[in-house]
């Protein structure tokens, strides 16, 4: 993560879903799928991130927010870390919204 931010949660568990990261810097909230690239490889990521994966982790954000109501008023984000070696390779910031036209 970049300066500034503030881990909030890690592994954050519903029934629904997870959610690996949850960090916020200011005003604004980040919920963040982390994926090592050492299982994939840059081609797969429009796998990495389907429809259905996407629905789970805004799903479970919103479980998140209902859960601790004094982010309610941050923006929100969805973002998508590659790790290599324990090492962050690549961080997708805005990797999807919620109303993501490509469903």
């Amino acid at each position: 993560m970049q300066e500034g931010w503030q881990i909030v949660a890690t592994n954050f568990r519903t029934r629904r879903g997870e959610i690996d990261l949850v960090a916020c810097a200011g005003n604004l909230l980040a919920f963040i799928e982390v994926k090592s690239l050492n299982r994939i490889t840059l081609g797969d990521l429009a796998h990495v991130l389907s429809p259905a994966k996407r629905r789970t982790i805004i799903e479970t954000s919103k479980l998140f927010l209902a859960m601790h109501r004094k982010y309610n008023q941050h923006g929100i984000r969805y973002d998508l870390m590659l790790m290599r070696d324990g090492t962050c390779v690549r961080h997708v910031e805005g990797a999807f919204i919620e109303y993501d036209e490509a469903e």
